[in-house]
């Protein structure tokens, strides 16, 4: 009942609620792209309706459920100081990815206080799509990303991909994720099942991961989403009650993704 739709040839439907003159924000294929992996760590519990959605910040882009995060944080500002950094449904995102089937080169979303919108040209007809945002503050997400690391290791990320995907196809909930330069990168499922495996991996300053639990399907989540074009991927952590950071990139536009560990 967030979102909605309207194909028109003339009379084309104002925005709902609209103050004033709608902020804009250019919203390319590859940004949308980034969206949408922000949006897989997006909540979808209704009775934490502000985590519903990815917010849409000048130089930031954020989904969350409140146990993991993806970001993506720009070098340069998105919109204008005066863009209103809205929380905007998952569900906006998904239909106009649907309705642009790819061949939309850019989008202009059009924000105030209470909506966003789009309109573009499509096969059918001149669409517009818009949706109500979510009322509550987002929570800080700068203050949730970790700002050191005690270990770092770069690993493939097909290579790292394929052998998570292996573990989790053991039905193990949990698994353990340790190593040093001298074994690799090792994953180890818990007691009760057999598997044991790794890969080659470059160890920063030749420092040992501190082992640490965590979930299968959110480190692949988070994989999936930081996958970088040289293949290569950043995992980062303290200790094994703190998150683990995946797809650290640095001096560009990088997607980061922040996994909470758990106790095995």
């Amino acid at each position: 009942g967030r979102s909605s739709c309207a194909w028109t040839d003339q009379g084309l439907i104002d925005m709902p609620s609209s103050k004033g003159k709608p902020a804009q924000l250019e919203l390319s294929p590859s940004l949308l792209k980034q969206v949408l992996g922000c949006a897989v760590a997006a909540g979808s519990d209704e009775t934490r309706i502000h985590l519903m959605g990815v917010n849409l910040g000048r130089e930031l882009l954020a989904g969350t459920d409140g146990h993991r995060c993806h970001v993506m944080q720009s070098q340069r500002p998105m919109a204008s100081e005066q863009w209103p950094a809205p929380t905007v449904p998952v569900a906006f995102f998904t239909q106009l990815d649907k309705l642009s089937g790819g061949r939309i080169p850019r989008f202009t979303l059009a924000a105030d206080s209470n909506h966003v919108s789009c309109e573009f040209e499509h096969s059918n007809g001149l669409v517009k799509i818009w949706t109500r945002c979510t009322d509550s503050t987002y929570p800080d997400i700068l203050g949730v990303l970790p700002k050191s690391y005690v270990w770092r290791v770069w690993v493939n990320s097909k290579a790292m991909i394929d052998l998570i995907t292996r573990a989790k196809n053991t039905g193990a909930e949990g698994l353990r994720l340790a190593g040093d330069p001298s074994i690799g990168l090792r994953v180890k499922i818990d007691k009760d099942i057999e598997f044991e495996d790794g890969i080659d991996a470059d160890f920063e300053e030749g420092k040992a991961i501190v082992p640490t639990g965590v979930a299968p399907k959110y480190l692949l989540d988070a994989l999936k989403v930081c996958d970088e074009p040289d293949g290569k991927i950043c995992i980062s952590g303290t200790e094994p009650t703190a998150p683990m950071t995946v797809g650290l990139a640095e001096g560009r536009d990088s997607m980061v993704a922040v996994v909470m560990p758990m106790r095995l």
